[in-house]
């Protein structure tokens, strides 16, 4: 009877952020409690508790991975209680969270991906399709932060592809190419416009997380590259040949 209590037990590991000098006390109490602690977001992460909504790599994986994003309040909280607290009085972006999470003023980027962390969990607890589910994606930037990418794409349920891509050689029902430019000048973007795959800014990921309802024109999103591609291939009247993957 006692194994199968002990394995009924919920999993509480924890991915911290912001929390500076108040790290320590805080992995105290966690471990305390029979919880464990990561330094590194992983999709078997159960929370992440933070100081203040950001976009860095492990709150915006979080976010897509449909986590629980918390304050320290609530590691406070269970500490007094010598238990780990109901998680939805303490969770950023929570409407009925009330005193317990600081507010930020409307539009803010904090109080938007606050907003994004609450919707994305509700919504990936319902139907644990993530919020990029369906994608087949190629990141075309430095080593480093293509594998930063690639870690927050797959959080959210995206597929990507790291072989090399040319004409002949072409990824069947790719949806995304994320590049940066700058970084890999030399890509041959007309062949992304030939296949009508959109080529994007990274920064559209974190853009489609926190917006309230997904774009409807991913092509106002492209890089200017790929939008002078179009126009002098076929003219303003074809942009349409993009649409929403």
């Amino acid at each position: 009877e006692n194994d199968a209590t002990e394995a009924a037990s919920p999993v509480y590991r924890f991915v911290l952020s912001n929390l500076e000098n108040d790290k320590d006390r805080m992995v105290a109490i966690i471990i305390q409690l029979g919880g464990e602690v990561s330094e590194e977001f992983s999709l078997d992460i159960t929370h992440l508790v933070t100081t203040k909504p950001s976009r860095s790599e492990k709150h915006l994986a979080a976010i897509a991975a449909g986590k629980w994003i918390l304050t320290p309040a609530f590691l406070d909280q269970s500490h007094r209680q010598g238990s780990f607290a109901e998680e939805s009085s303490y969770e950023w972006g929570n409407p009925d969270s009330g005193a317990n999470v600081p507010q930020f003023p409307a539009n803010t980027i904090e109080s938007k991906l606050a907003a994004a962390a609450h919707r994305w969990r509700v919504a990936l607890g319902s139907s644990k399709t993530g919020p990029f589910s369906g994608w087949k994606t190629l990141v075309v930037t430095s080593a480093e932060r293509a594998a930063s990418f690639t870690r927050l794409l797959q959080a959210g349920g995206a597929t990507v592809v790291t072989y090399d891509i040319s004409d002949s050689n072409f990824p069947v029902h790719l949806t995304h190419c994320f590049v940066e430019m700058k970084r890999c000048p030399k890509l041959d973007v007309a062949l992304f416009v030939k296949n009508q795959v959109p080529c994007l800014d990274p920064v559209f990921i974190s853009d489609y997380l926190v917006a309230p309802q997904p774009p409807a024109d991913v092509y106002k999103f492209c890089i200017q590259h790929y939008k002078d591609i179009v126009n002098n291939m076929a003219g303003d009247k074809d942009k349409t040949i993009i649409h929403n993957k």
